[in-house]
């Protein structure tokens, strides 16, 4: 270099500034809920280092769609202005950054989608859970069983209904939400790919739950109750004995012995289906066995077997079917019946109420009355108020028979009322069950749970 050559900085560049934040976590467990046909609510689980959030959305399948942004503190947002019958796709993003950072970073969750209703239908939590973009093991899960999980995204997925192999699954199951008080939301998917550590590395997990009672049960104590049995068995109908794996079948019949088992069927019901369930896992021994020694007549016997086991199967869930519709007939009898017998008396009743000028009344969830007690200090009153109190009770048994004797009534709310008999030590379907195993009469036995409904009726009332 020449004397006379000229240094900035004396031979540095420029002078740059940055800053280095710590590890900051994405938010958890977002999901998308319209509240009408224009609006919708996300939610989502934040991290305590989080000061801030930003939604971000845009229309789904649109090219270079524009994204659009709602910051907020709170661990969810609303969102307007969306058009019914669209899809949209979402993401949610968590900022650790001081409160007074004037451009602050944030730490993205993956992008996952919702769909807007038309007007015509109900809102639903409606969210397309994807992989998270970061997973490298692609090697496919050779096999998927029911009650095992997989993860998509940040949601642990239990699976109740499974088909497929390789890798490549469809089915049904839940999520569990945290900050839902742990609801668990049922989810469906088709044709996604799961990896070796069970996670979903391909497809879409749709959530599908109706807030007005739909898609899940609300009653935790038979939340786990997702699959249906008989479908359960029809999984099993479909299992074929050369294709499927030994570990598939006794994971298929393991599963459905478990739960015919917890089922409200006749013991002798019960007992025929889980020995012939068992049957399918022992054909499939003797046949590997046949195979490994080269018994072509003992593989053909194992066949057989195999075959007719799965039709004796399917022999008993139409027994199955046909017992749990007798169930639901002798159920709706004894409702239809205590309805009934109070329609012609509740208009009555309801005078009487009137007559006493108490104000007895108060509306519990819209569903129906209950009486309020009310405390008077002259005996000649105290008179006067049990024969209120006696009136009133019998004015809210007749409304508990005239809401579920309701064609109409939203699906799950008869099974909260079975469920809620059965903490009060009234198990419907077990006095239907035993009933049926002596032998009972029909027509007595809808007089018996008459009587069990009016006493949980009562109870209902009593712990109101």
């Amino acid at each position: 270099l020449s004397e006379n050559a000229v240094f900035k900085n004396n031979g540095y560049s420029e002078i740059y500034h940055f800053e280095y934040n710590k590890d900051c976590k994405p938010p958890r467990f977002a999901l998308a809920s319209p509240e009408s046909s224009g609006r919708v609510k996300v939610q989502w689980q934040g991290d305590i280092d989080h000061q801030r959030y930003m939604v971000q959305y845009r229309k789904s399948g649109v090219e270079d769609a524009e994204w659009f942004s709602v910051k907020t503190r709170n661990s969810q947002a609303q969102i307007g202005n969306l058009q019914s019958g669209t899809s949209y796709e979402f993401r949610v993003g968590g900022s650790c950054d001081a409160i007074t950072a004037l451009s602050p970073s944030y730490t993205y969750t993956a992008i996952q989608e919702f769909g807007m209703p038309s007007k015509e239908e109900a809102k639903t939590y409606s969210c397309g859970i994807v992989p998270e973009i970061e997973i490298s093991n692609t090697a496919p899960l050779e096999n998927l069983g029911v009650n095992e999980v997989f993860t998509a995204g940040d949601f642990p997925v239990t699976v109740k209904i499974i088909e497929g192999e390789q890798g490549n699954y469809s089915g049904k199951g839940y999520i569990v939400v945290p900050y839902l008080a742990d609801t668990k939301i049922a989810v469906e998917f088709k044709n996604i790919r799961i990896n070796t550590d069970y996670q979903l590395v391909e497809g879409k997990i749709t959530t599908t739950y109706d807030a007005t009672w739909g898609g899940v049960s609300d009653v935790q104590e038979t939340i786990d109750d997702v699959v249906n049995l008989l479908e359960q068995i029809e999984q099993a109908l479909k299992l074929d004995i050369d294709k499927d794996t030994k570990e598939k079948i006794d994971k298929v019949v393991a599963a459905l012995v478990n739960n015919i088992s917890q089922e409200d069927f006749p013991e002798a019901l019960k007992q025929e289906a889980i020995e012939t369930a068992k049957k399918l896992s022992e054909s499939k021994q003797k046949l590997d066995t046949a195979n490994a020694n080269g018994d072509s007549a003992g593989a053909d016997a194992a066949k057989k077997e195999f075959s007719e086991s799965q039709k004796e199967l399917s022999s008993s869930k139409k027994k199955m079917e046909a017992y749990k519709k007798e169930v639901k007939n002798l159920l709706k009898r004894a409702i239809t019946a205590l309805y009934r017998e109070g329609r012609d008396l509740e208009q009555k009743l309801f005078e009487e109420l009137q007559s006493f000028d108490l104000e007895p009344f108060e509306e519990v969830e819209g569903l129906f009355l209950v009486p309020v007690e009310v405390e008077l200090p002259i005996s000649a009153e105290m008179q006067r108020l049990n024969v209120f109190n006696t009136t009133a009770k019998k004015h809210a048994l007749i409304r508990f028979a005239a809401i579920l004797h309701n064609e109409n009534l939203p699906p799950g709310v008869f099974q909260g009322f079975i469920t809620k008999a059965k903490t009060y030590s009234h198990d419907l379907l077990g006095y239907i069950k035993t009933k049926k195993e002596a032998k009972t009469k029909d027509a007595a036995i809808v007089l018996g749970l008459k009587e069990e409904l009016q006493k949980v009726f009562v109870k209902i009332l009593e712990n109101s």
